[in-house]
C-alpha cells in the first residue's frame, strides 16, 4: 500500500506540470482542413504512441529513482520514508521547473514562476539533487549494492544533463575546435568551390533593404557579389519555390504548386542535386520547420537536417508546452528523445534559434571534400517567436523586424564557421529568400492605382495570396564568389531574375553541361526574358 501511495505523490506532482501547459488539445485549424484519408497514417500513429511512451517511460525512471534515493537517505527508519519521498519529488520537480523556467520563459508553466522570488529556484534545487544524488551512491556502494548505485548514477546523469549540455554548448569547459589545419589545407587549395545556399523564409528585397543596417551578417554576406533587385518568386509559398529552384522549372511545369504538394519521381530524379552529387558533392538540406514543403533525401541529398517530416509534426509540437518535454528535449539526448521538438520552429516555445544552426554546423564539420548545402531559415516566418522572444502580441511589423534580426545571427553562427574552417575563400555563397511578406504597409503594386489609400488592393497581407504584391513576390538573391569577396566588387543588377534561373546557373559555374532547364544563366545577357 506504501508503494502505491509513491507512486501517487510522484503522478500527482508531476502529472499537474506535465498538463499544465496543453493548451491547445484539439487539432489546430490548419489541420483539420487536411484529408483525412491522407493524413491519418500509420507513421502518425505510432509517432504520438512513441512520444506517450517516451514521456510514460521518463516519469518511471524519475520515480524509481527519487524513491531509491529516498529509501537511501532515511536508512531503515521507514516511518520517515513516505514525508522523505515527497520532499525529494518536490525538489527534483522545482529542479525541473527552475531550468524550464530559465530555459524556455514563454512556456505556460515558466510564467506560473515568473516573479525574481523565484529567480534561483533551479540553481538551489538542482544543488541538492546534486547533493543527494551523491550521498545515495556513497550509501549504496558502501552496502555492496553497486546494481542501484549504478542505476541512481546513470539516471542521475541524465536527469542533469540538460545542465552540463549547456556548459558544452557554451564551451566553459570543452574545446571544440571547429576543424583541423591539415584539413583547413586541404580545402583552400581545391579547385571545387563548395556551395551554400542560404535561404530565409518571408523576406522581400524591400523588407530586406529597410532593415540591413541591423543586420551585419547578412549586410557582410552582401556587401560583395552580385544583388538581383528584380529577382522574383515563381509562387510565394515555400514548397513550391525551393522545388523550382532544385528542379529549374516552373511550378506549372512540375506540377508542384502547393506545400507538401505530391512530388513526381521524374523530379526525384533530375534535379540540381543529383547532377552536383556526380561532381564529388556531399550535400545537405537543412530547415527547421518542415510543414511547408516535403523536400528530403529522395532528392538525392545525403542527409537532411531538421525535424521530422510528416503528419505528426502538425500535432506533436502542440503538446510540447509541459516540464517533461521541455527539459528533456533541451538534454544530449534531446534530438532522439523527442525528433519532433529538437530544432523544430513549430513549437515556437521551445525552438532555440542557435541549437539549430549549430547542429547544421556540426555536420558539416564532419565533411572532408567540398560541400553542397541548402539551410533555410524559418524564423521570420510568422508567429515571428521563439523561446525566449518575449511577448506574443507584439506588433506585427515590429516582430517581423525582430525575427529577421535573430535570423541574422542564425547566419552569423554559419559563416563564422566558413570563415574559421577556411572555407569561405572556396565558396560559392547564394542568399536567398524563398517569397517576402505582406504586412500591411505595402503601396508598391504591379499596376497603376490613383485612388485612396483605402483601397483594398493597397494592403495586402501574407504570402501567396496576390501576384499584385511586390512585397510578396520581389525576393532576395544574392551571389558571392570567392573572386567577388577577394577584390571587393559589388554589382547591381536589375534585370529580371528568378528562383528558376539559379540551376542553370550553379551547374554553369561549376562546369555542368546543361540544356533544356526552364531557367536561364543569372550571369549572361537576359535581354529576352
Amino acid at each position: 500500500m506504501r508503494n502505491f501511495i509513491y507512486i501517487a505523490i510522484a503522478l500527482a506532482l508531476f502529472g499537474f506540470t506535465y498538463h499544465y501547459g496543453w493548451s491547445e488539445l484539439a487539432f489546430p485549424k490548419r489541420v483539420r482542413s487536411i484529408d483525412s484519408a491522407n493524413f491519418i497514417n500509420t507513421t502518425l500513429i505510432l509517432d504520438i504512441i512513441q512520444f506517450v511512451i517516451i514521456h510514460v517511460f521518463l516519469l518511471i525512471l524519475l520515480f524509481i529513482f527519487l524513491f531509491l534515493i529516498s529509501k537511501s537517505l532515511t536508512s531503515n527508519h521507514r516511518r520517515y520514508d513516505l514525508p522523505a519521498f515527497f520532499i525529494i519529488t518536490l525538489i527534483a520537480l522545482f529542479n525541473m521547473i527552475g531550468y524550464v523556467r530559465n530555459t524556455f520563459p514563454r512556456l505556460e508553466l515558466s510564467k506560473l514562476f515568473i516573479s525574481p522570488f523565484y529567480e534561483n529556484l533551479g540553481l538551489y534545487s538542482g544543488s541538492l539533487v546534486i547533493l543527494f544524488i551523491t550521498l545515495s551512491v556513497y550509501k549504496y556502494i558502501k552496502e555492496n549494492k553497486q546494481i542501484i548505485a549504478i542505476y541512481i548514477l546513470v539516471v542521475g546523469l541524465l536527469f542533469l544533463s540538460p545542465y552540463y549540455k549547456n556548459l558544452i554548448d557554451s564551451n566553459i569547459f570543452f574545446s571544440n575546435k571547429i576543424i583541423s589545419s591539415s584539413l583547413a589545407s586541404t580545402q583552400t587549395s581545391s579547385t571545387i568551390p563548395d556551395i551554400f545556399i542560404i535561404g530565409l523564409d518571408s523576406v522581400s528585397y524591400r523588407q530586406l533593404k529597410d532593415s540591413i543596417d541591423h543586420l551585419p551578417n547578412i549586410k557582410n554576406i552582401i556587401y560583395s557579389g552580385t544583388s538581383f533587385t528584380e529577382a522574383y518568386t515563381p509562387l510565394a509559398r515555400t514548397g513550391p519555390a525551393w522545388n523550382s529552384v532544385l528542379t529549374g522549372r516552373y511550378p506549372v511545369n512540375s506540377g508542384v504548386r502547393f506545400n507538401l504538394n505530391f512530388i513526381k519521381e521524374s523530379i526525384y530524379q533530375n534535379n540540381l542535386v543529383r547532377n552536383i552529387s556526380q561532381k564529388g558533392y556531399t550535400t545537405f538540406y537543412a530547415q527547421d520547420e518542415r510543414r511547408f514543403n516535403n523536400i528530403n533525401s529522395d532528392y538525392g541529398f545525403d542527409d537532411v537536417v531538421g525535424p521530422k517530416l510528416g503528419s505528426s509534426d502538425f500535432i506533436i509540437p502542440n503538446f510540447s508546452d509541459n516540464v517533461i518535454s521541455a527539459y528533456f528535449t533541451d538534454s544530449l539526448i534531446g534530438q532522439w528523445l523527442f525528433p519532433n521538438l529538437y530544432t523544430n520552429r513549430v513549437s515556437d516555445k521551445t525552438y532555440k534559434p542557435e541549437q539549430f544552426s549549430h547542429s547544421v554546423v556540426d555536420r558539416l564539420k564532419k565533411i572532408d571534400g567540398p560541400i553542397f548545402l541548402a539551410v533555410h531559415h524559418c524564423l521570420a516566418h510568422f508567429p515571428y517567436s521563439w523561446h525566449n522572444s518575449g511577448p506574443s502580441n507584439a506588433d506585427e511589423i515590429f516582430a517581423h523586424k525582430n525575427s529577421l534580426a535573430k535570423l541574422d545571427q542564425q547566419v552569423g553562427i554559419l559563416m563564422d564557421y566558413l570563415r574559421s574552417s577556411h572555407r569561405l575563400e572556396n565558396s560559392i555563397i547564394i542568399l536567398l529568400s524563398d517569397h517576402g511578406e505582406g504586412l500591411g504597409q505595402e503601396l508598391d503594386l504591379w499596376y497603376e492605382d490613383d485612388s485612396d489609400y483605402s483601397n483594398p488592393h493597397r494592403f495586402i497581407r501574407g504570402h501567396g495570396g496576390s501576384i499584385a504584391s511586390k512585397d510578396q513576390y520581389n525576393i532576395v538573391l544574392h551571389v558571392s564568389t570567392p573572386k567577388d569577396r577577394m577584390h571587393d566588387t559589388l554589382t547591381v543588377d536589375d534585370g529580371l531574375a528568378s528562383l528558376v534561373d539559379l540551376r542553370t546557373t550553379i551547374e554553369t559555374m561549376i562546369g555542368i553541361e546543361n540544356d533544356g532547364y526552364e531557367g536561364m544563366d543569372l550571369f549572361q545577357p537576359r535581354n529576352n526574358r
